[in-house]
C-alpha cells in the first residue's frame, strides 16, 4: 500500500535585508487516490507544512532575525526541517512529524507529533478508537515503557532522570504514538521530560503481541 504514498517539499531560503538567517525544508506526504478521505488528509498535511513555514519566516523576520542580521555575516543560518514518516493499513493512516531547529551552535532541538486518520472518512482518531480495550492498552504500554526504562537505566552514560519511570507514567500521553513501518506501535515522550532536553524525544517500541492483542486493524 505505500505505492499509493509520495512526498511533497517545501523550500525556503529568503534573504532578509541581504542576509540569509534561516533555511527551511518541510516534506510533507500526499495520499495518491481518490475520496473524501484521502481529500482531507491530504489537506491537513499541506496545511501543516505551510504553517511551519509561515511561522518560522515569521518569527525570523521578529526581533531575533532583527538582532541576526544586526551582526552581519558572521554567523551561520538557522537550519528548520520538517519530515514525516507514514504507514498505512487497510482502515487507517500512522503519521509521525518530526520538526528540527539546528541552531549555528549547539545540539538541534526536536518535536514530534502523531496523528493517525480513518483512511475512508478522513477523520483524527484517538487512542480509544484506535485500539480495542483501550485500558488494557494502555497499562501494557506503560509496563513495557518502564521495563525499556529500567534497561535504559543500566547503560553507561545514561542520562536519563532519576523518577525517570514515575515520570513516564504520570505523562503518558495517549496521543503520542504511531505504527512504525513493521507494524509495530510506538509510544514516545517530549524531550527534556525523561532525560536531558538534548537527546530529544524518548520513543519506546512495544512488542508485536502488542499490535495483534490491541489493534483491530490489519
Amino acid at each position: 500500500m505505500q505505492e499509493l504514498l509520495e512526498q511533497r517539499r517545501i523550500e525556503a531560503a529568503p534573504p532578509v535585508e541581504g542576509v540569509r538567517v534561516y533555511h527551511l525544508t518541510a516534506a510533507y506526504p500526499r495520499l495518491n487516490r481518490d475520496g473524501k478521505g484521502a481529500d482531507r488528509i491530504n489537506r491537513y498535511y499541506r496545511a501543516l507544512s505551510a504553517g511551519y513555514a509561515r511561522r518560522v519566516d515569521r518569527s525570523w523576520r521578529g526581533p531575533e532575525g532583527r538582532r541576526m542580521r544586526r551582526e552581519g555575516e558572521d554567523f551561520s543560518p538557522r537550519g528548520f526541517a520538517m519530515d514525516s514518516r507514514v504507514t498505512l493499513s487497510d482502515r487507517h493512516l500512522f503519521g509521525l512529524v518530526r520538526q528540527r531547529e539546528t541552531p549555528p551552535a549547539g545540539p538541534a532541538r526536536q518535536a514530534l507529533f502523531a496523528d493517525c486518520f480513518d483512511l475512508k472518512t478522513g477523520t483524527p482518531l484517538g487512542f480509544d478508537e484506535v485500539f480495542v480495550r483501550p485500558q488494557a492498552a494502555r497499562e501494557t504500554a506503560l509496563r513495557t515503557i518502564v521495563q525499556q526504562l529500567e534497561q535504559r537505566a543500566r547503560l553507561p552514560g545514561s542520562r536519563l532522570h532519576r523518577r525517570a519511570a514515575k515520570i513516564a507514567q504520570r505523562q503518558f500521553d495517549r496521543q503520542c504514538f504511531w505504527r512504525d513501518e513493521r507494524g509495530r506501535f510506538v509510544f514516545y515522550y517530549a524531550p527534556g521530560l525523561l532525560a536531558d532536553a538534548d537527546v530529544g524525544p524518548m520513543q519506546f517500541v512495544m512488542p508485536a503481541a502488542f499490535g495483534e492483542k490491541y489493534y483491530g486493524a490489519p
